[in-house]
């Protein structure tokens, strides 16, 4: 049996929104990646201080909203916590995360339109119905990605510490604390924008 020949993937065909701009795609699709191995370590402080393994901190997340498992995760750092550098280090992991995890929800909960040279305007509604248009230029997506990276390979290091400490083992230098991100739903542009999304055809 032959293997048909690979083409060029072209993952704005793939959309529904056919017009919309590659490199947003590709952009959305590193935002969405990244978040979810940075999410993922969030599962570090429920196994170092609730003394759960891998398979009960996942059970554990997966039953919570993410809010309730970064609130969990603050009140276990506060009260558990006895290093002060790893605390301050963890404090600051999971503060850098709730804002990211802010601009994520932004950009992924939203229909898109507009142009890479003026800004990609991201249109969704708030829980109590009111619609928003967040525009927000293409160098502000890859900072959040870049921040979402950055953040991961610091988590890493906590994690590494938490593992060295636990195996009585050197203590692993923690990375320097990423500097705060940006909120992305601070640009918040007025409901009466004349722009609208693409409507279905």
């Amino acid at each position: 049996m032959s293997i048909p020949p690979l083409t060029p993937l072209k993952l704005h065909e793939l959309c529904c929104d056919q017009d919309i701009d590659p490199d947003l795609v590709a952009l959305l699709g590193i935002l969405s990646v990244n978040f979810n191995y940075a999410e993922r370590l969030l599962r570090i402080f429920l196994e170092e201080y609730l003394h759960v393994d891998e398979e009960t901190s996942a059970q554990i997340a997966c039953s919570m909203a993410n809010n309730a498992v970064i609130n969990l995760c603050r009140t276990l750092i506060e009260s558990r916590e006895h290093e002060p550098e790893v605390k301050l280090a963890s404090e600051a992991y999971i503060d850098n995360f709730d804002v990211i995890a802010e601009n994520r929800n932004v950009a992924m909960h939203a229909l898109v339109y507009g142009t890479k040279k003026e800004g990609f305007t991201f249109s969704k509604r708030t829980k109590k119905g009111a619609l928003q248009h967040i525009t927000i230029l293409q160098h502000e997506l890859e900072l959040c990605c870049k921040e979402l990276k950055q953040l991961f390979h610091f988590g890493c290091t906590i994690k590494a510490r938490f593992d060295s400490r636990r195996e009585g083992r050197r203590p692993v230098k923690l990375l320097p604390t990423p500097s705060e991100p940006r909120k992305l739903h601070s640009r918040q542009l007025s409901p009466n924008t004349n722009q609208s999304p693409p409507s279905a055809s």
